[in-house]
């Protein structure tokens, strides 16, 4: 299976994420009784790499998949000839691995559905598991012997065949409508230069798998699947290019790597090899997330590189724009790591409501000791952030309504956070606030409706109104000791709240709607030093076993 890819028009801006949009489901099945229609799963309209005009992937000639028809024994399916560079294809039996037909075993009927896997493997196996009972029996199928291939061939602006994998989960056996997901998302470099490139490797900068044995847990409907890495897994991929690709000095050549759903915490290296076996590493120390169904488009570099080692690249090219503006003190419209460092008063920098969505550069402007009030309120397209180490304070509605932020990185030299100063970030799952934080202000996490967990430092001594009133994820917290009151409204509508553990024993007063609307609320203890509870603290606790 390749992908058909066409370069669109673009400025040269640093990492882009391109998410993938559901499928259009028709209502009616695949009337075909013995076959099976295969349809692939699409992208977004905004991605700067296309794949059809409808961004799908494409079927490719010998393209074959693996189908557990109602059983753990899988058929070998092949993509019938009028298919072939279509998003929907036709696929036929080729090899009943039970010695029956059309998958009507005589043992190991276990399957009430139909399991395709993208590309076929020999020895896959599947089996069923039963849900946890709070999603009232729903299952989903566990796919074993999976193996993410360590090297790739290069294919011009897609993947070689047999590299991206994908599962499929039908409603019910009689269903062969195999409605595709992406298992696994990519990293495109773009590549300008006078040499011809042999291979490229990429390494997680803290020993990521990146390939090897896996297991992927599909599910029915439109739960995404998901990918674990053997931890003996392969820590690097290559993309063998054969006998080379000769680069474009003046226009930019692709190089797409299929790699599993991995968060590069520490960044990743690329070692480019050439011809003449020139070795050239790229490394970037910037947290970077590769994700299903995505593509984590690189800045266009030439090679051998050119770019001064003193130059900050950007990711963004609007934050480039700006920081330029501001800060390029000697006009050569570029900004060096000395000139970022040099920076100590952000008010210049207006950033506020700006379609931006990376700024992992932040991390040099390591002069800098507050991040001032609303400087990033409004962003919605942000998405990941490092704050330089330094900052001491985070101001009042510094991160208000950053509605698509999912990653911030918190120096340890950070003391105080400002009123709602992370207000309406729905979509951060979870945070790690250094333990130097001694001060966290009224409404600094309200309606992080995402946030599944976060920790109270043992230095924080009071807790602002309505702290995490709104999150709504939220399923445990442990108050410090050295809180001695819970304020007005702290966990108003935290509905999935479960548990609050005091760890210090000198509560004094729970204030006025402290809990209210807590309805998953399963355990408290409340200290024996309380000697007040507010109007409606504990309103609609209605939680039952």
């Amino acid at each position: 299976m390749k992908k058909n890819l066409s370069i669109l028009a673009m400025a040269a801006i640093a990492l882009a994420s391109c998410q993938n949009q559901e499928l259009p489901v028709g209502e009616e099945l695949f009337s075909g009784y013995d076959d099976f229609l295969a349809v692939t799963e699409s992208y977004e309209k905004d991605t700067r790499t296309a794949l059809t005009e409808e961004n799908r992937v494409v079927w490719s000639e010998g393209d074959q998949l693996a189908i557990f028809q109602a059983a753990n024994i899988a058929d070998t399916y092949e993509i019938s000839e009028e298919s072939i560079g279509g998003t929907e294809g036709i696929f036929s039996l080729v090899n009943d691995n039970s010695g029956d037909i059309n998958g009507y075993f005589s043992s190991g009927m276990e399957i009430n559905a139909n399991i395709a896997v993208y590309p076929h493997e020999d020895d896959l196996s599947c089996s069923t598991n039963v849900l946890e009972e709070s999603t009232k029996g729903k299952v989903s199928y566990t796919i074993s012997n999976v193996t993410l291939p360590a090297t790739q061939e290069y294919v011009e602006n897609s993947f070689s065949n047999g590299v991206f994998t994908m599962v499929a989960v039908t409603g019910s056996v009689a269903d062969h409508n195999l409605k595709f997901k992406n298992v696994l998302g990519a990293l495109k470099l773009q590549l300008c230069g006078t040499c011809t490139v042999k291979s490229i490797e990429v390494v997680g900068n803290k020993g990521e798998v990146l390939a090897g044995d896996a297991v992927i847990v599909a599910y029915p409907g439109e739960d995404a699947p998901t990918v674990s890495m053997a931890e003996d897994g392969e820590r690097s991929v290559i993309l063998d290019c054969g006998d080379g690709i000769e680069l474009n000095p003046a226009a930019p050549t692709g190089f797409i790597i299929a790699l599993p759903p991995v968060n590069f915490a520490a960044g990743f290296t690329v070692k480019i090899t050439d011809t003449e076996d020139n070795e050239m590493i790229l490394e970037n120390k910037a947290p970077n997330v590769i994700e299903r169904s995505s593509i984590l488009k690189m800045p266009k570099l030439s090679i051998p590189l050119t770019q001064p080692e003193d130059i900050i690249v950007f990711e963004d090219g609007i934050v480039e724009e700006l920081c330029l503006a501001a800060f390029d003190t000697n006009k050569d419209n570029e900004l060096s790591y000395e000139e970022a460092a040099a920076v100590t008063d952000l008010s210049v920098l207006k950033l506020s409501g700006k379609a931006i969505k990376w700024f992992n550069e932040f991390q040099y402007f390591t002069a800098v000791t507050k991040i001032p009030n609303s400087m990033f309120s409004g962003c919605t397209a942000l998405r990941s952030i490092v704050l330089p180490h330094g900052i001491i304070e985070i101001g009042s509605l510094a991160f208000s309504g950053c509605s698509s932020l999912k990653e911030i990185i918190l120096p340890g030299s950070l003391t105080t956070i400002g009123s709602s100063a992370f207000s309406g970030c729905k979509d951060i799952k979870s945070m790690i606030i250094p333990n130097t934080v001694n001060k966290i202000d009224s409404h600094a996490f309200s309606n992080c409706s995402s946030l599944t967990s976060i920790n109270i430092p043992e230095k924080v001594s009071e807790l602002g109104h309505s702290l995490f009133s709104g999150c709504s994820s939220l399923g445990a917290i442990e108050i410090p000791k050295g809180i001695t009151y819970i304020p007005g409204s702290a966990f108003s509508g935290c509905s999935s709240l479960e548990s609050v553990i005091f760890k210090g024993k000198r509560i004094d007063r729970i204030e006025a709607g402290a809990f209210a609307g807590c309805s998953a609320l399963k355990s408290i203890t409340i200290p024996k030093s309380v000697t007040r509870i507010g109007y409606e603290a504990f309103k609609n606790c209605i939680w039952k076993p």
